[in-house]
């Protein structure tokens, strides 16, 4: 995702950064548009930026995968782990769980699962210089 940001401050390899309002901003827990929150960001191609310039920044692609993958395939394995959970255990214990029962139990996981994804997706975290890189000076 690209935000666009003014530089308030900048060294040549960091940059201090302002957020400009996007479409995002409706979900975003952080309100850093609403306080007038800085954070700093590298530059990691370089750029000739100066205070006042306009910039687009994002997250590197490796961690917007990373935390699509997460959000995508964690729900389905712990729902499946836990099928396979409960099968194995009825086997073992000799317990008698119906098939209803174990489809209760695996989409009460799913639904967990689910909601870890969306907590962790409404977390606030601190904006930070590691995360996001300038991509272009506009």
């Amino acid at each position: 995702m690209q935000r666009l940001a003014l530089v308030k401050n900048t060294d040549g390899k960091t940059a201090e950064v302002n957020l400009l309002i996007s479409t995002a901003c409706i979900n975003c827990p952080t309100n850093c548009i609403e306080h007038n929150k800085s954070f700093t960001v590298r530059n990691k191609k370089n750029f000739p930026i100066t205070v006042g310039d306009y910039v687009k920044i994002e997250m590197p692609k490796a961690m917007e995968i990373s935390a699509g993958i997460f959000s995508l395939f964690f729900p389905i394995i712990s729902a499946t782990g836990a099928f396979l959970f409960l099968k194995r255990k009825t086997e073992l214990c000799s317990i008698a769980l119906t098939e209803t029962k174990t489809f209760a139990l695996t989409l009460a996981t799913l639904v967990l699962a689910e909601a870890i994804v969306f907590l962790f997706s409404r977390m606030k975290f601190q904006l930070s210089k590691s995360k996001y890189i300038i991509t272009q000076i506009l």
